[in-house]
């Protein structure tokens, strides 16, 4: 058949049908491209293929204080300075959102709904009135471990509460998944882990059964390395992460990042990294410098400016210089993602 054949015939199908959802060719719909939200991290956006997909979902799991809501807060940070008009949703089923830190990460108080919900059922439908209003672009349920049918509340004995709980997640998703798509919302889910019992070879394992990982565009295990005692008094968390699955870019990508306490993931520390691994930066000795075409033009004499002399200078510098920091990120990340 013949392109403008075909054509003619999508067009005669869709007014015949007077659907929603269009039939549509696909090297003619800007809409089937993957958009993508940037997580505020390099490290994240390196690994999923330059950040979170855009009406898609990304589940994050991993072991208790491994960073998981502070890379989901910082994605949303970064939504605002996208999106001036929509809100975000915030379903906190652990009771331990904490309004101060979201904001000191950059997300705009006015424009967060927050619902603490004691069951899946009252948080269910107020996700899916939002979804259908088009009232926010991006949500983070807070997450699955935590959000229980009130049945499986109510009778924690109950031997078939593993299978309500995995029944109630699945069909949240069903309900969300499909307006999540259609309104360009960004789904950030977050899981915990559970040891596996009595199964062979021992490990873990996460709540909810299968419908997350089947709902999922991105899947990604977060661990947590140690813990750095800094001069200033603080101390920094290492934290380590692999994409177990992604259908919108390879899979199984790592990286390593340093997460300060009370700030989030450190910017400075990934750029400095990342950005002598693929060349944005370079060492002479133990002192770090980049070239200021890369900002410019390549086709220029290169400038050799100056970061630090050693790892904690170069940090320093770059956590003091914030603009520069963001600047060699989206570079970074070009490098990364063209190669």
């Amino acid at each position: 058949m013949k392109d403008k054949e075909l054509l003619e015939l999508v067009k005669g199908l869709n007014k015949e049908l007077k659907t929603e959802s269009p039939v549509q060719i696909a090297s003619s719909s800007e809409g089937l491209e993957i958009p993508r939200l940037r997580t505020g991290s390099l490290t994240y956006d390196i690994c999923t293929g330059g950040g979170f997909p855009i009406g898609r979902n990304t589940v994050i799991y991993g072991a208790e204080s491994s960073g998981k809501t502070t890379i989901a807060l910082m994605a949303v940070a970064q939504f605002f300075k996208t999106d001036d008009t929509r809100a975000i949703l915030i379903i906190d089923a652990e009771y331990a959102f904490d309004k101060q830190y979201a904001v000191k990460l950059g997300a705009d108080e006015d424009r967060m709904i927050i619902i603490q919900p004691d069951h899946i059922a009252q948080a269910a439908p107020v996700l899916k009135y939002l979804l259908e209003k088009n009232a926010i672009g991006a949500y983070i349920v807070d997450s699955i471990a935590a959000l229980m049918p009130l049945s499986v509340i109510e009778n924690e004995s109950d031997a078939s509460n593993i299978g309500k709980h995995a029944q109630a997640i699945g069909n949240m998703f069903k309900q969300t998944n499909g307006l999540t798509g259609k309104n360009k919302v960004t789904g950030i889910w977050i899981n915990q882990i559970r040891d596996k019992i009595g199964g062979y070879g021992g490990g873990v394992t996460t709540p909810a059964g299968h419908a997350p990982k089947f709902y999922a565009s991105i899947m990604i295990k977060v661990m947590r390395g140690s813990k750095v005692d800094n001069k200033d008094g603080t101390f920094t968390n290492q934290g380590w992460i692999r994409v177990e699955k992604n259908k919108t870019y390879p899979p199984y990508k790592e990286g390593h990042y340093d997460m300060e306490h009370g700030s989030g993931i450190s910017l400075a520390q990934e750029v400095r990294d990342y950005g002598l691994a693929c060349g944005v930066l370079y060492k002479k000795g133990h002192a770090y410098y980049y070239d200021e075409s890369f900002e410019n033009d390549p086709e220029k004499s290169k400038y050799h400016v100056l970061i630090g002399k050693g790892k904690d200078d170069a940090k320093q510098f770059l956590s003091e210089n914030i603009d520069l920091a963001e600047s060699l990120a989206d570079i970074i990340l070009k490098v990364h993602l063209d190669a």
